[in-house]
């Protein structure tokens, strides 16, 4: 974890072209919200769905509204 503290690669945001689904617990606070929605706005064809209250696992903790959101992303590719 400390090389993620450190490690700033948003240059390298502009090398993805490919759809990207972000799944973000608000309460994050590991990795925060605003992260999100800085990648959000970086990529072209990246979406957004974040979970009011969930912290860092929402693929846990939102088991079945991760799941239908990622259903419902890969069903439109």
């Amino acid at each position: 974890l400390d090389f993620l503290m450190e490690a700033d690669v948003r240059a390298y945001l502009q090398n993805i072209t490919c759809p990207t689904l972000l799944l973000h617990g608000e309460e994050d606070n590991l990795c925060p919200l605003e992260g999100a929605n800085f990648i959000e706005r970086q990529l072209p064809c990246a979406q957004l769905v974040s979970y009011p209250g969930v912290g860092h696992i929402p693929f846990l903790t939102e088991f079945r509204n991760f799941h239908q959101a990622l259903e419902e992303w890969l069903a439109v590719l």
